[in-house]
Order: structure tokens, then sequence, then C-alpha cells
């Protein structure tokens, strides 16, 4: 999170997952306070199932990733990796998009990455490695059916499928993957289907 944004956060969950080539992921997913008090059962169930999708996502994530001119082709698979998810309300992720983008309004995810190859800025070669952080407006993603009618939220499942795309969308910039081109957009939107297609089939 970034060092000048004051926060407070509840139902904290942690979980490393270990796969193939032995890559070491350790994620917190956190509640902030303003959620857990606007949504005081909704944070938990939706926290519990993100917690139980990671272990899928995260290895489908790296396998997209793998290929890619991303930040994991300066990484070694013997460094334990860690980062964080943050959900957030909208007048916590509007004054983060303000501060740091310049822009006055709520938006659905923002990525705080502390390592970027477009920049030249390259992680040290640390046993222990924090990337950044992913924040998560879940007002947001509630009132997605009025930003983005073709995709519209009614039910927790829909909530959950939104979020997971928001996750990958978030992911993908946390590694250093940007779609400033028409054809890096495409690509981006690609992945992030075929990991819907795979989690909710």
């Amino acid at each position: 999170m970034p060092d000048d944004t004051v926060l407070t956060f509840d139902n904290q969950l942690n979980a490393q997952f270990d796969w193939a080539d032995d890559w070491r992921v350790s994620i917190d997913l956190r509640c902030s306070d303003a959620v857990v008090r606007a949504y005081p059962n909704l944070n938990k169930q939706v926290l519990d199932i993100l917690m139980m999708l990671w272990p899928r996502l995260n290895a489908m994530m790296f396998e997209a990733l793998e290929p890619m001119d991303s930040l994991l082709s300066a990484l070694d698979p013997s460094q334990h990796l860690h980062f964080s998810f943050y959900l957030v309300d909208n007048p916590q992720i509007q004054a983060l998009n303000a501060q740091h983008r310049g822009q006055d309004k709520p938006t659905d995810v923002l990525t705080f990455n502390l390592f970027d190859p477009a920049t030249d800025n390259l992680p040290p070669p640390s046993p222990d490695l924090a990337l950044g952080d992913i924040m998560l407006s879940l007002d947001y993603a509630l009132d997605a059916t009025d930003h983005d009618p073709a995709n519209p939220v009614s039910s927790t499942s829909d909530l959950i499928r939104y979020l997971v795309e928001r996750v990958c969308h978030g992911y993908l910039h946390l590694f250093g993957v940007h779609h400033d081109s028409d054809e890096a957009f495409r690509q981006v939107v690609a992945i992030q289907n075929r990991v819907l297609s795979a989690l909710f089939a």
C-alpha cells in the first residue's frame, strides 16, 4: 500500500501456494474496516470464496505470464513472492485514484506495483520479495450494472466473477503487463476471459 495512505483493515486472510517450477507466493486478502462495517456478512463470504479460488487463479496467472514480457522473467523460482489484495469502498479508492492518478472519482481496481520492467525498475535478488498491492472497490463491483450493463451483477456468483476479472487485471499490472495498445489490450482481455472460463465453467 502506498506509504502516504492511511487505511485500517480487518479480516485478514493469509495463504501460501507452491506449484510447478517451485514458485512460492504468499498473499494477503484484506477488507478495509469501512467495508466490514458496511457489509458485515458479505465481506467475509467474498474473502472466503476468493481464497478458495486462489490456488487455481495463481497457477493460471503464472502460466499466462511465463511467455510474456513481464516482471516474471526478472524473478527466480527460489524467491518467495508476497503481495496483497485489499477490498475497499468507493470513497477510499476514489481518494487513492485522485492522489496517485489525478482522477477524482471511484474506479474498479488500482495496482501499486513496486517494480516495472518497462521503466527498468527491476527487483533485487532478495529471497523474500514484496511485489506490491492491488486495491478493489467492493462498492464499485456491487454497482457494476451501472458501469458495465453488458456484465450485470445481480447475485453473489456474479459479484465473485466480476471481482476475479478485476483481480486478473490488477495481477497483470502488478507484473508489469500494460495495455497501452489495442493488441496489448486484446491480450489482457483474452487472459481474463480464459481464467474466467476455467474458474466459472
